[in-house]
């Protein structure tokens, strides 16, 4: 997840190599449905982009405040 400043190009490269490598790979756009969220609201923004069960979720700068609450909507094997 991008940083609360960013969006989810900057993703860009990571998600090229992640891709090349045979991962599938989602950058989670936390403003897509808005920027006004609690932490509950943008865990809800993530749960409806990923649909990997079990996925790694990555965050990156503010959205770490917010990794653990998104991590477990998805039910995350791993937080990053």
């Amino acid at each position: 997840m991008h940083g609360t400043t960013q969006a989810p190009r900057g993703w860009g490269r990571l998600v090229t190599e992640l891709t090349a490598a045979g991962h599938g790979v989602v950058a989670v756009d936390l403003l897509a449905e808005g920027p006004t969220h609690d932490v509950a609201g943008f865990a809800h923004v993530a749960r409806r982009q990923v649909r990997a069960s079990s996925p790694v979720v990555g965050a990156h700068s503010g959205s770490g405040v917010l990794l653990s609450a998104i991590g477990s909507a998805p039910s995350a094997a791993h937080l990053v």
